[in-house]
């Protein structure tokens, strides 16, 4: 119960500090120039997480490789596509790592 509580008050302290954020700084030269100032370093983070994720997750990946062929009998990697598996497990996973 107590991360029940500590994730939904963490989220909404969040979410009302980005209004709070994007209402000060609405259609002024500072909003802009922040906008302009944190674009790059979000997307390097996300793009390196998914890249990551990719080479970890995927079925030529490093988790696979360190248990093939000796635990799993694969000479070659599996013929699927983890990006747009049915289950979500990869997607799962990913946000998974993500939330620190």
């Amino acid at each position: 119960m107590l991360q029940l509580a500590t994730g939904l008050l963490t989220t909404v302290l969040a979410v009302l500090a980005a209004i709070g954020l994007a209402a000060v700084t609405h259609r002024r030269a500072r909003g802009r120039r922040l906008g302009a100032l944190i674009a790059p370093p979000l997307a390097a983070w996300h793009s390196a997480l998914a890249i990551g994720l990719a080479f970890l997750l995927a079925p030529s990946g490093w988790l696979v490789r360190l248990v093939s062929p000796a635990l799993t009998g694969w000479e070659l990697p599996r013929d699927v596509s983890t990006s747009g598996h049915p289950s979500r497990w990869a997607l799962i996973v990913g946000l998974c790592v993500r939330r620190r």
